[in-house]
Protein backbone atom coordinates (compact mmCIF):
# COMPACT_ATOMS: atom_id res chain seq x y z
CA UNK A 1 0.00 0.00 0.00
CA UNK A 2 3.23 2.46 1.01
CA UNK A 3 4.46 1.22 -2.41
CA UNK A 4 1.72 2.42 -4.13
CA UNK A 5 1.64 5.98 -2.40
CA UNK A 6 5.15 6.18 -3.27
CA UNK A 7 4.68 6.02 -6.73
CA UNK A 8 1.99 8.58 -6.77
CA UNK A 9 4.04 11.06 -5.48
CA UNK A 10 7.07 10.58 -7.44
CA UNK A 11 4.77 10.69 -10.89
CA UNK A 12 3.02 13.70 -9.46
CA UNK A 13 6.95 15.51 -8.44
CA UNK A 14 7.68 14.56 -11.85
CA UNK A 15 4.52 16.14 -13.65
CA UNK A 16 5.37 19.17 -11.55
CA UNK A 17 9.14 19.46 -12.33
CA UNK A 18 8.11 19.22 -16.18
CA UNK A 19 5.45 21.78 -15.97
CA UNK A 20 7.82 24.19 -14.30
CA UNK A 21 10.91 23.14 -17.45
CA UNK A 22 8.43 24.31 -20.04
CA UNK A 23 7.58 27.50 -18.38
CA UNK A 24 10.82 28.76 -17.66
CA UNK A 25 12.25 27.31 -20.91
CA UNK A 26 11.28 29.48 -24.31
CA UNK A 27 9.21 27.58 -26.31
CA UNK A 28 10.55 25.94 -29.65
CA UNK A 29 8.20 26.91 -33.01
CA UNK A 30 7.37 23.51 -33.07
CA UNK A 31 5.73 23.70 -29.53
CA UNK A 32 3.63 27.46 -30.11
CA UNK A 33 2.36 25.56 -33.55
CA UNK A 34 1.39 22.76 -31.81
CA UNK A 35 -0.40 25.06 -28.91
CA UNK A 36 -2.36 27.23 -31.21
CA UNK A 37 -3.29 24.38 -33.68
CA UNK A 38 -4.40 22.60 -30.44
CA UNK A 39 -6.05 25.68 -29.22
CA UNK A 40 -7.77 26.45 -32.74
CA UNK A 41 -9.54 22.92 -33.05
CA UNK A 42 -10.88 23.68 -29.18
CA UNK A 43 -12.16 26.96 -30.19
CA UNK A 44 -11.55 28.08 -33.96
CA UNK A 45 -13.69 31.75 -33.32
CA UNK A 46 -10.36 32.68 -31.44
CA UNK A 47 -8.68 33.72 -34.61
CA UNK A 48 -11.23 35.76 -35.70
CA UNK A 49 -9.67 38.06 -32.99
CA UNK A 50 -7.03 40.87 -34.11
CA UNK A 51 -4.26 40.34 -31.65
CA UNK A 52 -4.08 36.59 -32.98
CA UNK A 53 -3.15 37.53 -36.17
CA UNK A 54 0.28 37.60 -35.98
CA UNK A 55 0.58 34.52 -34.21
CA UNK A 56 -0.63 33.05 -37.46
CA UNK A 57 2.61 34.20 -38.99
CA UNK A 58 4.99 32.38 -36.89
CA UNK A 59 2.89 29.09 -37.61
CA UNK A 60 4.59 26.85 -40.32
CA UNK A 61 3.36 27.06 -43.88
CA UNK A 62 1.12 23.89 -44.16
CA UNK A 63 -0.19 24.96 -40.54
CA UNK A 64 -1.00 28.68 -41.42
CA UNK A 65 -2.46 27.51 -45.14
CA UNK A 66 -4.69 24.90 -43.65
CA UNK A 67 -6.08 27.23 -40.46
CA UNK A 68 -6.66 30.08 -43.28
CA UNK A 69 -8.47 27.47 -45.58
CA UNK A 70 -10.49 26.80 -42.25
CA UNK A 71 -11.09 30.00 -41.78
CA UNK A 72 -12.15 30.82 -45.39
CA UNK A 73 -14.95 27.61 -45.47
CA UNK A 74 -16.43 28.87 -41.88
CA UNK A 75 -17.11 32.29 -43.58
CA UNK A 76 -18.44 31.28 -46.54
CA UNK A 77 -20.90 28.53 -44.81
CA UNK A 78 -21.74 31.68 -42.84
CA UNK A 79 -22.40 34.11 -45.56
CA UNK A 80 -24.36 31.13 -47.69
CA UNK A 81 -27.03 30.89 -44.58
CA UNK A 82 -27.17 34.29 -44.86
CA UNK A 83 -28.16 34.18 -48.15
CA UNK A 84 -30.28 31.42 -48.56
CA UNK A 85 -32.23 33.49 -45.62
CA UNK A 86 -32.82 36.24 -47.99
CA UNK A 87 -33.49 34.49 -50.92
CA UNK A 88 -36.40 33.22 -48.84
CA UNK A 89 -37.36 36.68 -47.50
CA UNK A 90 -37.52 37.79 -51.14
CA UNK A 91 -39.44 34.71 -53.21
CA UNK A 92 -42.05 35.36 -49.71
CA UNK A 93 -42.60 38.96 -50.87
CA UNK A 94 -42.85 38.30 -54.69
CA UNK A 95 -45.51 35.46 -53.61
CA UNK A 96 -47.51 37.77 -51.78
CA UNK A 97 -47.14 40.58 -54.73
CA UNK A 98 -48.22 38.12 -57.14
CA UNK A 99 -51.40 37.25 -54.70
CA UNK A 100 -52.12 41.00 -54.57
CA UNK A 101 -51.47 41.47 -58.18
CA UNK A 102 -54.32 39.08 -58.67
CA UNK A 103 -56.67 40.37 -56.27
CA UNK A 104 -56.32 43.78 -57.72
CA UNK A 105 -57.26 42.83 -61.11
CA UNK A 106 -60.19 40.58 -59.65
CA UNK A 107 -61.34 43.89 -58.04
CA UNK A 108 -62.25 45.47 -61.31
CA UNK A 109 -65.00 42.68 -61.49
CA UNK A 110 -66.80 43.44 -58.15
CA UNK A 111 -70.24 43.89 -58.89
CA UNK A 112 -70.93 45.71 -55.40
CA UNK A 113 -68.48 48.70 -54.07
CA UNK A 114 -66.90 47.50 -51.34
CA UNK A 115 -63.09 47.57 -49.36
CA UNK A 116 -60.12 45.54 -49.30
CA UNK A 117 -59.00 44.20 -45.88
CA UNK A 118 -56.38 42.36 -44.23
CA UNK A 119 -57.25 39.01 -41.49
CA UNK A 120 -55.14 40.39 -38.45
CA UNK A 121 -56.68 37.31 -35.97
CA UNK A 122 -59.08 35.10 -35.81
CA UNK A 123 -61.28 34.15 -33.02
CA UNK A 124 -59.80 32.38 -29.81
CA UNK A 125 -62.31 30.02 -29.32
CA UNK A 126 -62.00 28.32 -32.60
CA UNK A 127 -60.60 30.06 -35.98
CA UNK A 128 -63.53 28.67 -37.80
CA UNK A 129 -66.09 31.12 -35.49
CA UNK A 130 -65.28 34.27 -36.67
CA UNK A 131 -62.52 36.23 -37.46
CA UNK A 132 -60.73 40.00 -37.45
CA UNK A 133 -60.16 42.28 -40.05
CA UNK A 134 -57.77 45.53 -40.24
CA UNK A 135 -60.51 47.73 -41.50
CA UNK A 136 -63.54 49.30 -39.42
CA UNK A 137 -65.94 52.41 -38.95
CA UNK A 138 -63.78 54.93 -40.57
CA UNK A 139 -63.09 52.97 -43.27
CA UNK A 140 -66.96 52.68 -44.21
CA UNK A 141 -67.53 49.21 -42.68
CA UNK A 142 -71.35 48.61 -41.41
CA UNK A 143 -72.67 45.41 -39.28
CA UNK A 144 -74.41 42.94 -42.03
CA UNK A 145 -71.49 43.65 -44.81
CA UNK A 146 -70.73 40.50 -46.65
CA UNK A 147 -67.17 39.43 -46.42
CA UNK A 148 -65.75 37.47 -49.74
CA UNK A 149 -62.35 35.83 -48.94
CA UNK A 150 -59.54 35.72 -51.57
CA UNK A 151 -58.93 31.90 -51.71
CA UNK A 152 -57.79 29.35 -54.34
CA UNK A 153 -57.71 32.38 -57.08
CA UNK A 154 -61.14 33.32 -56.19
CA UNK A 155 -63.08 35.58 -54.13
CA UNK A 156 -66.05 33.65 -52.38
CA UNK A 157 -67.87 33.74 -49.33
CA UNK A 158 -66.38 33.71 -45.81
CA UNK A 159 -68.48 35.68 -43.43
CA UNK A 160 -70.51 38.60 -42.57
CA UNK A 161 -69.55 41.74 -40.46
CA UNK A 162 -71.34 41.09 -36.67
CA UNK A 163 -69.11 44.00 -35.05
CA UNK A 164 -67.78 47.27 -35.97
CA UNK A 165 -65.08 49.27 -34.27
CA UNK A 166 -63.48 52.32 -35.13
CA UNK A 167 -60.54 50.84 -36.85
CA UNK A 168 -61.07 47.04 -37.27
CA UNK A 169 -64.19 44.79 -37.02
CA UNK A 170 -65.04 41.49 -36.27
CA UNK A 171 -67.06 38.77 -39.09
CA UNK A 172 -68.74 35.83 -37.96
CA UNK A 173 -67.69 32.81 -40.41
CA UNK A 174 -70.19 30.96 -42.76
CA UNK A 175 -69.23 27.76 -40.98
CA UNK A 176 -69.92 29.67 -37.17
CA UNK A 177 -71.92 26.82 -35.97
CA UNK A 178 -74.68 29.30 -34.64
CA UNK A 179 -74.85 31.25 -38.18
CA UNK A 180 -77.26 29.94 -41.20
CA UNK A 181 -78.98 31.53 -44.65
CA UNK A 182 -80.32 30.37 -47.81
CA UNK A 183 -78.62 29.09 -50.70
CA UNK A 184 -79.25 26.69 -53.75
CA UNK A 185 -77.60 24.64 -56.36
CA UNK A 186 -77.85 21.65 -58.48
CA UNK A 187 -79.52 20.92 -61.92
CA UNK A 188 -82.75 21.85 -60.29
CA UNK A 189 -81.58 25.08 -58.78
CA UNK A 190 -82.83 23.17 -55.81
CA UNK A 191 -82.90 25.77 -52.14
CA UNK A 192 -82.19 24.80 -48.73
CA UNK A 193 -80.97 25.98 -45.07
CA UNK A 194 -77.26 26.31 -45.76
CA UNK A 195 -75.55 26.06 -41.69
CA UNK A 196 -72.10 26.08 -39.95
CA UNK A 197 -70.68 22.71 -39.27
CA UNK A 198 -67.55 24.62 -37.74
CA UNK A 199 -64.27 22.20 -39.05
CA UNK A 200 -66.84 19.95 -41.13
CA UNK A 201 -67.58 22.91 -43.60
CA UNK A 202 -71.62 23.16 -44.07
CA UNK A 203 -74.39 21.25 -44.21
CA UNK A 204 -77.38 22.01 -46.99
CA UNK A 205 -80.27 21.09 -44.85
CA UNK A 206 -84.15 20.77 -45.50
CA UNK A 207 -83.68 19.75 -49.26
CA UNK A 208 -86.72 18.23 -51.05
CA UNK A 209 -86.45 14.69 -51.89
CA UNK A 210 -87.49 15.50 -55.03
CA UNK A 211 -84.83 17.16 -55.92
CA UNK A 212 -81.35 15.58 -56.60
CA UNK A 213 -77.77 16.72 -55.31
CA UNK A 214 -74.18 15.59 -57.15
CA UNK A 215 -71.04 15.38 -55.76
CA UNK A 216 -69.17 18.27 -57.07
CA UNK A 217 -72.54 20.34 -57.77
CA UNK A 218 -71.77 23.99 -56.92
CA UNK A 219 -73.49 26.26 -54.49
CA UNK A 220 -74.43 30.09 -54.29
CA UNK A 221 -76.29 32.11 -51.78
CA UNK A 222 -79.97 32.68 -53.20
CA UNK A 223 -81.77 35.57 -54.07
CA UNK A 224 -84.35 34.11 -51.21
CA UNK A 225 -81.85 35.06 -48.42
CA UNK A 226 -81.95 38.32 -46.82
CA UNK A 227 -78.35 37.69 -45.31
CA UNK A 228 -76.43 37.72 -48.40
CA UNK A 229 -76.73 38.88 -51.96
CA UNK A 230 -77.66 36.38 -54.57
CA UNK A 231 -75.29 34.51 -56.15
CA UNK A 232 -72.30 34.35 -54.48
CA UNK A 233 -69.88 31.16 -54.47
CA UNK A 234 -70.21 29.33 -51.52
CA UNK A 235 -68.98 25.96 -51.88
CA UNK A 236 -69.46 22.81 -53.71
CA UNK A 237 -71.10 19.18 -52.90
CA UNK A 238 -68.70 16.84 -50.80
CA UNK A 239 -71.31 14.07 -49.60
CA UNK A 240 -74.90 13.56 -49.78
CA UNK A 241 -76.42 11.94 -46.33
CA UNK A 242 -78.81 8.84 -47.26
CA UNK A 243 -82.50 9.80 -47.73
CA UNK A 244 -85.34 8.91 -45.28
CA UNK A 245 -87.99 6.60 -47.22
CA UNK A 246 -90.21 8.64 -43.99
CA UNK A 247 -88.86 11.91 -44.49
CA UNK A 248 -89.77 14.84 -47.11
CA UNK A 249 -86.12 16.15 -46.88
CA UNK A 250 -82.64 15.38 -46.64
CA UNK A 251 -79.12 16.95 -46.55
CA UNK A 252 -76.07 17.59 -47.98
CA UNK A 253 -72.54 18.62 -47.28
CA UNK A 254 -70.71 21.30 -48.90
CA UNK A 255 -66.88 22.14 -48.66
CA UNK A 256 -66.66 25.64 -48.37
CA UNK A 257 -64.44 27.37 -51.36
CA UNK A 258 -62.59 29.48 -48.66
CA UNK A 259 -60.23 27.48 -46.18
CA UNK A 260 -60.22 29.66 -43.06
CA UNK A 261 -57.30 28.84 -41.52
CA UNK A 262 -55.43 30.68 -44.26
CA UNK A 263 -57.77 33.00 -45.38
CA UNK A 264 -55.56 36.14 -45.50
CA UNK A 265 -57.20 38.78 -47.72
CA UNK A 266 -60.66 39.85 -47.85
CA UNK A 267 -63.37 42.25 -49.65
CA UNK A 268 -66.01 43.79 -47.68
CA UNK A 269 -69.04 43.99 -49.47
CA UNK A 270 -72.10 47.09 -49.13
CA UNK A 271 -75.16 45.43 -49.02
CA UNK A 272 -77.95 46.52 -46.35
CA UNK A 273 -79.54 44.01 -45.58
CA UNK A 274 -82.94 44.52 -43.82
CA UNK A 275 -82.88 41.80 -40.47
CA UNK A 276 -81.55 43.83 -38.10
CA UNK A 277 -78.37 42.93 -36.49
CA UNK A 278 -77.61 39.52 -35.18
CA UNK A 279 -80.21 37.63 -37.07
CA UNK A 280 -79.97 35.58 -40.58
CA UNK A 281 -82.27 33.80 -42.68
Amino acid sequence: MRDGNSSLKYVFFLLVLLSFVFIILPLSSLVTSVKLAFSYSLNPHIFFIRKYENKLFSLPKNIKDLIEADLKHRDFEENKKRFETQFSRFEAIKQENDRLRKILSLSENMSRKGTFAFVVSRTPVSGYSGFFIDKGKKDGIAEGFTVLGFCSGGFYLAGRISEVYEKYSKAVSIVNQDFSFIAYGGKDSAEGLCRGKENEGLILDYVPSKFEFLIGDKIYTSLSSLTFPGGIPVGSVSDVLKKDSAMNFYQVKIKPYCDFEKMKEVYVQEYYSPLSSGENQ
